[in-house]
């Protein structure tokens, strides 16, 4: 089965029209409710069916706000590996800086927020994946 006919799957749909419930039926970037929105993976398990994932690695997401943050986490994927475990261990560094700065890096007045966003993916996705201290 592809990935876009597992989209498709009525186990997909239900986890992602309750993460769009659980989210208030808004883009959590842009906070608009007049978009198409988009149930965002912050990270992909690896082997699991999109509705196996957890839903807390799930957020809503404008069409728009996804695309952006998509191409923003896969820049800053694409940095991080460059630099190996010392480029991870930098971004983690800057990550919890900033939370202990701020309480979240989403929202960060000193970044722009599409980089906060997706700095804050890429960080969830890496500590995930065992990135961690």
């Amino acid at each position: 089965m592809t990935y876009a006919e597992q989209l498709k799957d009525p186990r997909w749909q239900q986890l992602r029209l309750r993460v769009f419930e659980r989210d208030g039926w808004r883009c959590q970037f842009c906070d608009a409710t007049d978009r198409t929105l988009h149930a965002h993976h912050r990270f992909y398990e690896r082997g699991a069916k999109p509705w196996e994932t957890n839903e807390s690695f799930l957020v809503t997401l404008c069409e728009q706000c996804h695309e952006l943050a998509t191409k923003r986490l896969a820049r800053l994927r694409i940095l991080a590996g460059c630099q190996g475990a010392a480029g991870l261990k930098l971004l983690l560094d800057f990550a919890e800086r900033l939370e202990v700065v701020t309480g979240q890096i989403v929202g960060n007045s000193s970044l722009p927020g599409e980089i906060a966003f997706a700095l804050e993916q890429t960080v969830a996705g890496l500590r995930a994946e065992g990135y961690d201290r």
